[in-house]
Protein backbone atom coordinates (compact mmCIF):
# COMPACT_ATOMS: atom_id res chain seq x y z
CA UNK A 1 0.00 0.00 0.00
CA UNK A 2 2.97 2.36 0.28
CA UNK A 3 4.55 1.70 -3.13
CA UNK A 4 3.17 3.76 -6.00
CA UNK A 5 3.23 3.20 -9.75
CA UNK A 6 5.76 6.04 -9.97
CA UNK A 7 7.99 4.16 -7.49
CA UNK A 8 7.79 0.98 -9.57
CA UNK A 9 8.65 2.83 -12.79
CA UNK A 10 11.58 4.58 -11.11
CA UNK A 11 12.96 1.27 -9.83
CA UNK A 12 12.63 -0.28 -13.28
CA UNK A 13 14.43 2.67 -14.86
CA UNK A 14 17.20 2.79 -12.24
CA UNK A 15 17.67 -0.97 -12.46
CA UNK A 16 18.68 -0.59 -16.09
CA UNK A 17 21.06 2.29 -15.36
CA UNK A 18 22.74 0.76 -12.30
CA UNK A 19 22.67 -2.85 -13.46
CA UNK A 20 21.60 -3.93 -9.99
CA UNK A 21 18.88 -6.39 -8.98
CA UNK A 22 16.53 -4.22 -6.88
CA UNK A 23 15.35 -7.10 -4.67
CA UNK A 24 18.88 -8.23 -3.82
CA UNK A 25 19.91 -4.61 -3.24
CA UNK A 26 16.91 -4.07 -0.96
CA UNK A 27 17.77 -7.14 1.08
CA UNK A 28 21.33 -5.91 1.54
CA UNK A 29 20.04 -2.48 2.60
CA UNK A 30 17.79 -4.03 5.26
CA UNK A 31 20.61 -6.21 6.56
CA UNK A 32 22.96 -3.23 6.77
CA UNK A 33 20.31 -1.13 8.51
CA UNK A 34 19.76 -3.43 11.44
CA UNK A 35 20.97 -6.62 13.05
CA UNK A 36 18.45 -7.52 15.78
CA UNK A 37 20.75 -10.18 17.22
CA UNK A 38 23.01 -7.45 18.60
CA UNK A 39 20.36 -5.01 19.84
CA UNK A 40 18.65 -4.78 23.20
CA UNK A 41 14.97 -5.74 23.24
CA UNK A 42 14.01 -2.32 24.56
CA UNK A 43 15.87 -0.65 21.69
CA UNK A 44 14.23 -2.94 19.12
CA UNK A 45 10.71 -2.21 20.33
CA UNK A 46 11.07 1.50 20.98
CA UNK A 47 13.30 2.75 18.14
CA UNK A 48 10.31 3.34 15.84
CA UNK A 49 7.38 3.81 18.19
CA UNK A 50 4.37 6.07 17.74
CA UNK A 51 1.72 6.94 20.31
CA UNK A 52 -1.99 7.29 19.66
CA UNK A 53 -3.94 9.29 22.24
CA UNK A 54 -7.69 8.73 22.45
CA UNK A 55 -10.38 9.47 25.05
CA UNK A 56 -10.20 5.78 26.06
CA UNK A 57 -6.47 5.83 26.66
CA UNK A 58 -3.08 5.88 24.99
CA UNK A 59 -1.84 3.21 22.61
CA UNK A 60 1.75 2.61 21.46
CA UNK A 61 2.46 1.05 18.08
CA UNK A 62 6.04 0.17 17.29
CA UNK A 63 7.33 -1.32 14.05
CA UNK A 64 10.40 -3.07 12.76
CA UNK A 65 10.90 -4.20 9.19
CA UNK A 66 12.74 -7.47 8.88
CA UNK A 67 14.12 -9.78 6.23
CA UNK A 68 14.31 -12.61 8.78
CA UNK A 69 11.51 -11.99 11.32
CA UNK A 70 12.11 -15.37 12.94
CA UNK A 71 15.34 -13.96 14.43
CA UNK A 72 13.25 -11.41 16.34
CA UNK A 73 10.50 -13.91 17.18
CA UNK A 74 13.05 -16.15 18.92
CA UNK A 75 12.91 -13.52 21.68
CA UNK A 76 9.09 -13.25 21.73
CA UNK A 77 8.57 -13.96 25.44
CA UNK A 78 11.19 -11.43 26.47
CA UNK A 79 9.74 -8.87 24.03
CA UNK A 80 6.21 -9.31 25.43
CA UNK A 81 7.50 -8.98 29.01
CA UNK A 82 9.38 -5.76 28.26
CA UNK A 83 6.42 -4.40 26.28
CA UNK A 84 4.27 -5.01 29.36
CA UNK A 85 6.79 -3.18 31.55
CA UNK A 86 6.89 -0.19 29.19
CA UNK A 87 3.09 -0.12 28.90
CA UNK A 88 2.72 -0.10 32.69
CA UNK A 89 5.32 2.65 33.10
CA UNK A 90 3.83 4.86 30.36
CA UNK A 91 0.18 4.06 31.07
CA UNK A 92 -0.65 2.53 27.67
CA UNK A 93 -3.92 0.60 27.48
CA UNK A 94 -2.47 -1.29 24.51
CA UNK A 95 1.01 -1.81 23.11
CA UNK A 96 1.40 -3.26 19.61
CA UNK A 97 4.77 -4.26 18.15
CA UNK A 98 4.64 -4.87 14.39
CA UNK A 99 7.27 -7.19 12.99
CA UNK A 100 6.88 -6.60 9.27
CA UNK A 101 8.19 -9.31 6.98
CA UNK A 102 9.23 -7.25 3.97
CA UNK A 103 9.61 -10.34 1.79
CA UNK A 104 6.08 -11.63 2.47
CA UNK A 105 4.45 -8.20 2.71
CA UNK A 106 2.72 -9.08 5.98
CA UNK A 107 3.15 -8.42 9.69
CA UNK A 108 3.19 -10.35 12.93
CA UNK A 109 1.80 -8.23 15.75
CA UNK A 110 2.90 -8.81 19.34
CA UNK A 111 0.31 -7.36 21.69
CA UNK A 112 0.15 -6.52 25.38
CA UNK A 113 -2.56 -4.74 27.32
CA UNK A 114 -6.24 -4.71 26.38
CA UNK A 115 -6.11 -7.32 23.63
CA UNK A 116 -9.81 -7.01 22.86
CA UNK A 117 -9.14 -3.60 21.32
CA UNK A 118 -6.76 -5.24 18.84
CA UNK A 119 -9.16 -8.13 18.24
CA UNK A 120 -11.96 -5.70 17.36
CA UNK A 121 -9.65 -3.58 15.20
CA UNK A 122 -8.26 -6.48 13.17
CA UNK A 123 -11.09 -9.01 13.35
CA UNK A 124 -8.73 -11.71 14.59
CA UNK A 125 -8.17 -13.42 17.91
CA UNK A 126 -4.93 -12.60 19.70
CA UNK A 127 -3.37 -15.90 20.76
CA UNK A 128 -0.43 -15.97 23.15
CA UNK A 129 0.06 -12.26 22.53
CA UNK A 130 0.32 -12.70 18.75
CA UNK A 131 -1.79 -12.03 15.66
CA UNK A 132 -0.69 -12.47 12.01
CA UNK A 133 -1.98 -9.91 9.50
CA UNK A 134 -1.58 -10.92 5.87
CA UNK A 135 -0.90 -7.96 3.57
CA UNK A 136 -0.49 -5.46 6.41
CA UNK A 137 2.75 -3.48 6.23
CA UNK A 138 1.86 0.14 7.00
CA UNK A 139 1.40 1.31 10.55
CA UNK A 140 0.17 4.71 9.36
CA UNK A 141 -2.29 3.51 6.71
CA UNK A 142 -3.37 0.08 7.96
CA UNK A 143 -2.89 -0.23 11.73
CA UNK A 144 -3.36 3.15 13.43
CA UNK A 145 -6.65 3.97 11.61
CA UNK A 146 -8.17 0.61 12.63
CA UNK A 147 -7.15 1.07 16.24
CA UNK A 148 -8.44 4.63 16.34
CA UNK A 149 -11.76 3.46 14.86
CA UNK A 150 -12.43 1.06 17.74
CA UNK A 151 -11.13 3.36 20.46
Amino acid sequence: PTTTLVDERAVSHLKEIAGVDPVAFGIEMFKAKMDPKHMSIENIITMDMKELHTPRGSVAVSQIEAIEPEVILERKEEILRIMGDIAAKKGYVLFVFMITDVMKGSSMLLITGQRRIAERAFGRKVENGVVWLEGVVSRKKQVLPRLYEVM
